[in-house]
């Protein structure tokens, strides 16, 4: 029973270093998707959660295929680990919508009943490992040079991951800073651009703003559909329309040739993004001082333009 229990181990192993690594590929992508479990949205809380995850589990990698079970300690670690992830899952199916679970980052899609489904049978061969090896077995004590090789390469494995995966957080265009302090409940007044000589200012006045990805065709259609609409109504009564968008240079520039928007649009970070999107966008938000007054999220169908401009009229005039 030793030996079969330290080859469950070993598996254990393997399979925590290979679910870090994926994530590890792109920690921005990961920690996207760490943002809509929802627990946790603003921008910094949500990139420590995604890399003290990552950690975590190489780590317990390296404990596991190193023989390091520190008294049992190791295996209390993963059955939290694994419970804390599970119920995590559980919370956003059932009250995000989530319908990947990230726990293979983007390159892996994985739905969350499935995945609580591989959390529980990840929990039964701890219990078997655990079971197998609870007296320690006599290949593991003639190689201490291997247990400590493993867990040093572990730690090195975490060390490459924060060096080559470091967060990238760079001032948004036009001197706003993502990282400045603000007002929790006026978080646009981070926000300030220039386009064509117009100062947008969010933190200031009467906004819509419009959250579109540029790869996505229900942002690419609402454009045409109400977008632009909104815009000249917008403007004619001298209040404020800009886009906030998902995407690199190249998509942005994309989406603007093939829509030919009225708005200005102005590029923001991932995790910035996820910040006032939901889910998935199009989202419109009013603005009012930096505030989210209220807002609209639609897929094929747009709000009624109507409706849209009557809490423009009711803000305003509060």
């Amino acid at each position: 029973m030793g030996r079969a229990g330290r080859v469950i181990e070993i598996v254990l192993g393997v399979f925590f270093i290979l679910s870090a690594a994926s994530k590890a590929v792109d920690m921005t992508a990961f920690a996207v998707q760490v943002s809509l479990y929802g627990v946790v949205k603003e921008p910094g809380l949500v990139r420590a959660a995604a890399y003290g995850a990552v950690s975590i589990e190489t780590l317990l990698g390296a404990l596991f295929l190193g023989a390091w079970r520190l008294r049992g300690l190791t295996y209390a670690a993963g059955a939290a680990l694994i419970v804390v992830f599970t119920g995590l899952i559980a919370y956003a199916w059932a009250f995000k919508g989530l319908e990947d679970c990230g726990c293979f980052g983007e390159y892996v899609q994985m739905g969350p009943g499935l995945s609580i489904l591989k959390n529980l049978l990840l929990l039964a061969g701890l219990g078997a490992a655990w079971y197998g090896t609870r007296g320690g077995t006599l290949e593991t004590k003639r190689a201490p040079w291997l247990r400590s090789g493993l867990a040093v390469a572990g730690a090195v494995a975490v060390v490459v991951v924060f060096a080559f995966n470091s967060p990238k957080v760079s001032s948004s265009p036009n001197g706003s800073d993502p990282q400045q302090s603000v007002d929790p409940a006026r978080p646009f007044t981070k926000y300030s651009f220039e386009s064509d000589g117009k100062t947008y200012d969010l933190g200031k006045g009467l906004w819509l703003v419009a959250m579109l990805s540029a790869t996505c065709e229900h942002c690419q259609a609402s454009v045409d559909l109400i977008l632009n609409d909104l815009t000249l109504l917008m403007e004619s009564n001298s209040r404020g329309f800009c886009g906030l968008m998902l995407g690199s240079e190249a998509e942005i520039n994309e989406f603007r040739s093939l829509t030919q928007p009225e708005f200005a649009t102005f590029p923001l970070d991932a995790l910035e993004f996820f910040q006032f999107v939901e889910s998935a966008p199009p989202r419109l938000i009013l603005v009012r001082d930096g505030a989210e007054v209220t807002s609209w999220s639609w897929e094929e169908i747009p709000p009624a333009i109507e409706t849209v401009m009557e809490s423009v009229e009711t803000a305003a005039a509060k």
